[in-house]
C-alpha cells in the first residue's frame, strides 16, 4: 500500500523527467496528465523509477504511480512556472520593501524558464548600503517552485535610478550563468559565474582601470562565446571571450562615439544582435555643444557606428533604450520627450528594416496618463512586438491598470492593457525596476518590483502569459 507522499521527482529538465517512488509490488502503472485532460498509462516499469523522456519542453505534466493492487500514489507536478504572477522572490519579514528588488535583471535558463537577479539594498535597514547584495533566483521544475535566492555577491550603495547596472545571462548550452555588477568602491565591473545552475557563485573584476565608476553593463550569451558592454563615467568597453575561459583573460575593444560626442554615462547600455544575427552595442551619446542627442549603433564586428535616432534638440532628461531584433525588422523604444505638444509622453517606438530608422511615434496609454522609465521591449519569433513601461501621473487611472503594456503586431497599430485590471490588483504605477522577454517558447515574461502590498505578495513578481 502507498503511505503519503511516495512519489518524487529526482530532476525535470525541458527533455527529460525522473521519477522515483517507494514501495513493493511486482509491477507498477506510471501515469501522466498534461493540462485539463484524463491521466492516462504512460508505462509499466518493474523498478521503483522511472524516466519519462516523451515530454514537450515548455509543457507542464502531473503524474501518479499506480500499483498492482490499484493503490494509487501521491501526484506531483513538473514543468515550467505557471501562466499568470508569479511570486518569484517573497519580501523577507521586516524587510524594507523599497529596498528589497529595486533592480532586477531577466534571463532564461537552459530550459527556457525565467531566472532573475536583483539588488537588496540595505537588507538589515540599518542605515548603512555598504552590505547591499545582489541575488539570484530562479524557477525549480522538479519542486515546480521558485528556488530561495540566493546571494551572489555584494555590490554595496550603488546607483540604480535610471541605469542598468545589473545584467544576466545564461549559456544553454553549459547552464552556465554569469551576472555583471559594479561594486561600490571596487575599480571596474564584477562578473559572477555559476556552474551549478545558480546554487554557488564565484566573482572577480575586470576593466580596472576603467575611467569613472561603472553604470550600467549588458551580457549575452552567443555561439559559444561571453559578451558583455559596460559603460563607465568618462568610457565604455565590450569584453568578449569563450563561454569557458576565466573573466579576466576576456579580451577588451572600446566603444567608440562619434566625433563631438560622447557616451552618457546616466543611461544605460544595450546588447542586442542585428539583422544579421552579429553583435549590435547601442547606447546614447551626447554632443559636446548642444542639445541634439542622438541613439548610436555600433557593430563591434565591423567598427562601424551608425546614428540610429537624433532628438532635434530635444533635452533626454531621462535617456533610455532598448533594441531588439525580430523577424525582418529592429525594434526601438527610447525615453525623451520628442514633441512639445506631447511632453508627458516620454516613450517613443521606431523600427528598421536593417537601414534607416522610422519617426518615433508615442506609445499610447489607455487613460490620461503619462508614458516613463522604467521600460522594457521584447519581440517574439513571429514579430508580435511587446512594450512595457511605466506611468507616473495623471488625472485618473490607465483603464487596464500597472505595468503598461502596449502590443502590436506592426509596429503602427498598439493595444495597451496592463497588467493589473485582469488579475483584480492596482499594482504601482511606477515600479522601480521593469524586464520583459519572450522566452523561446514565445510566451511573454515580465518583471517588477512590487513594492506595495498586494494580494500576490510584496517583492519580485513575474507575470508570465498564459
Amino acid at each position: 500500500m502507498f503511505a503519503a507522499d511516495q512519489l518524487s521527482v529526482r530532476s525535470a529538465t525541458g527533455k527529460r523527467v525522473e521519477l522515483a517512488w517507494t514501495g513493493s509490488s511486482p509491477a507498477w502503472t506510471v501515469e501522466r496528465r498534461s493540462g485539463a485532460g484524463q491521466f492516462e498509462k504512460l508505462a509499466t516499469p518493474s523498478a521503483a523509477s522511472y524516466a519519462d523522456e516523451s515530454i514537450a519542453p515548455y509543457a507542464s505534466y502531473r503524474y501518479r504511480v499506480r500499483d498492482q493492487a490499484g493503490v494509487v500514489s501521491n501526484e506531483v507536478v513538473v514543468g515550467p512556472p505557471p501562466g499568470g504572477i508569479n511570486l518569484a522572490a517573497r519580501l523577507p519579514n521586516a524587510a524594507n520593501s523599497n529596498n528589497f528588488a529595486g533592480y532586477t535583471a531577466l534571463a532564461f535558463d537552459e530550459n527556457g524558464d525565467p531566472a532573475v537577479a536583483f539588488l537588496w539594498m540595505d537588507p538589515n535597514s540599518d542605515g548603512d548600503y555598504t552590505d547591499s547584495t545582489l541575488n539570484f533566483v530562479r524557477w525549480d521544475r522538479a519542486r515546480y517552485a521558485w528556488k530561495t535566492p540566493v546571494k551572489v555577491g555584494v555590490a554595496g550603495g550603488i546607483a540604480y535610478q535610471n541605469l542598468a547596472p545589473v545584467s544576466l545571462a545564461c549559456d544553454g548550452a553549459t547552464g552556465m550563468f554569469v551576472v555583471s555588477y559594479p561594486a561600490n568602491e571596487v575599480a571596474g565591473v564584477q562578473v559572477a559565474v555559476s556552474h551549478d545552475g545558480g546554487g554557488t557563485w564565484k566573482s572577480s573584476a575586470i576593466g580596472a582601470d576603467l575611467e569613472g565608476g561603472v553604470k550600467s553593463t549588458a551580457l549575452m550569451a552567443l555561439n559559444g562565446r561571453w559578451l558583455l558592454a559596460v559603460v563607465a563615467e568618462l568610457g565604455g568597453r565590450l569584453y568578449s571571450g569563450p563561454i569557458d575561459a576565466a573573466a579576466a583573460d576576456w579580451k577588451a575593444q572600446p566603444i567608440p562615439a562619434p566625433d563631438k560626442t560622447k557616451l552618457m554615462a546616466n543611461s544605460n547600455v544595450v546588447l542586442t544582435l542585428d539583422m544579421n544575427g552579429k553583435p549590435l552595442v547601442a547606447f546614447w551619446a551626447q554632443p559636446e555643444e548642444g542639445e541634439n542627442f542622438r541613439i548610436i549603433g555600433w557593430s563591434p564586428e565591423s567598427g562601424q557606428t551608425a546614428t540610429f535616432l537624433e532628438t532635434n534638440g530635444r533635452t533626454a532628461d531621462t535617456p533610455a533604450v532598448q533594441v531588439a531584433r525580430g523577424p525582418g525588422r529592429m525594434h526601438l523604444i527610447l525615453s525623451c520627450p520628442l514633441s512639445e505638444k506631447d511632453s508627458d509622453f516620454a516613450i517613443w517606438y521606431s523600427t528598421s528594416p536593417g537601414g534607416a530608422w522610422s519617426k518615433p511615434v508615442k506609445l499610447p496609454v489607455d487613460g490620461p496618463r503619462s508614458t516613463n522609465i522604467p521600460m522594457a521591449l521584447a519581440v517574439n519569433s513571429k514579430g508580435r512586438i511587446a512594450a512595457v513601461f511605466s506611468s507616473n501621473s495623471g488625472s485618473d487611472d490607465a483603464a487596464c491598470g500597472y505595468p503598461v503594456l502596449s502590443t502590436s503586431t506592426d509596429g503602427v497599430k498598439w493595444n495597451t492593457c496592463g497588467l493589473g485590471k485582469r488579475y483584480g490588483e492596482r499594482f504601482e504605477p511606477q515600479p522601480s525596476t521593469l524586464n520583459a522577454g519572450y522566452g523561446p517558447d514565445d510566451r511573454l515574461n515580465i518583471v517588477w518590483h512590487q513594492d506595495g502590498e498586494s494580494k500576490f505578495g510584496q517583492g519580485v513578481l513575474l507575470w508570465r502569459e498564459p
